[in-house]
């Protein structure tokens, strides 16, 4: 009997571990099946769900008779959806019924902490940019930012990937209250927004625009495989528009102007009168 695939299993999720059954031996057989999982640190193993893949009777034909004495199965693996991280031990015992041998194997699988993650390129905007005039008004910007768990769904203590805290920051600064994410089950990712009014515009010389940083689990509640991904940031451009003040030379020549047009009036209306 052999067996491959994957080691790593999730909460509630079911894979498949395939094997291939052969009787190898003279006569004609026929076998029962019995598939368990355990812990070598005595983590709960209840409520997992097992399955040989092969009906119990199973004939197989022996080496003196002609026929199908190979058997191709997968065994199926559904960890509990409390089943803490760590390895667990899966095993297959094949029971002959007929007094042969009885055979087997046995593999690890591994459920991992929860991972939640945010990347940098998860982080995005609804405008390029955004400007201040003078009047300190500014544009609406909306961020968005991708979450998603990558891991498990419950860590080593017990707490679980619901009611995740999301923070948005400005400048170093905290945008607003929290975000709270119902849950992400592993593979999961939502898009959850913030908006934003800026209020202050970048140094051109010494910054690449006004940082925007999104944490998920800020402090750090869930116990992670991963505490490294879990903030995106990006920068955004916000440009104040400087308010022009008429030089002297403009206003001299505007008053010139209307000198101009001043003595034109006048010279006009006094000749009409001459008329």
């Amino acid at each position: 009997m052999t067996s491959n695939g994957g080691i790593q299993v999730y909460q509630g999720e079911t894979v498949q571990q395939d094997y291939t059954l052969t009787n190898t031996g003279y006569s004609t057989d026929n076998y029962q099946f019995d598939v368990s999982v355990s812990s070598a640190i005595g983590a709960s193993v209840d409520y997992w769900t097992l399955s040989a893949g092969l009906s119990d009777g199973l004939p197989l034909i022996g080496t003196s008779g002609t026929g199908d004495s190979v058997a191709e199965a997968g065994i199926s693996i559904t960890p509990a959806t409390e089943a803490r991280p760590g390895t667990y031990n899966i095993e297959l015992v094949v029971t002959s019924n007929n007094g042969g041998a009885d055979s087997g194997c046995n593999f690890d699988v591994v459920i991992p902490q929860p991972d939640l993650e945010i990347k940098n390129s998860d982080v995005s905007f609804s405008h390029n940019s955004a400007w201040i005039n003078t009047n300190d008004k500014s544009q609406v910007v909306k961020i968005y930012s991708k979450v998603r768990n990558n891991g498990g769904t419950i860590d080593s203590s017990g707490t679980k990937t619901n009611d995740i805290v999301v923070k948005f920051y400005i400048d170093g600064a905290q945008l607003g209250g929290p975000e709270t994410i119902t849950s992400l089950a592993h593979g999961e990712e939502v898009t959850i927004s913030r908006e934003w009014q800026p209020t202050r515009a970048y140094n051109d010389d010494d910054e690449v625009g006004l940082s925007v940083v999104v944490k998920v689990d800020p402090s750090d509640d869930i116990a992670e495989s991963d505490n490294d991904n879990n903030q995106g940031t990006q920068y955004f451009k916000v440009i104040r528009a400087k308010s022009s003040t008429p030089s002297f030379f403009i206003g001299f020549f505007a008053l010139i102007s209307a000198i101009a047009i001043a003595v034109m009036l006048s010279s006009y209306y006094r000749n009409k009168d001459l008329e």
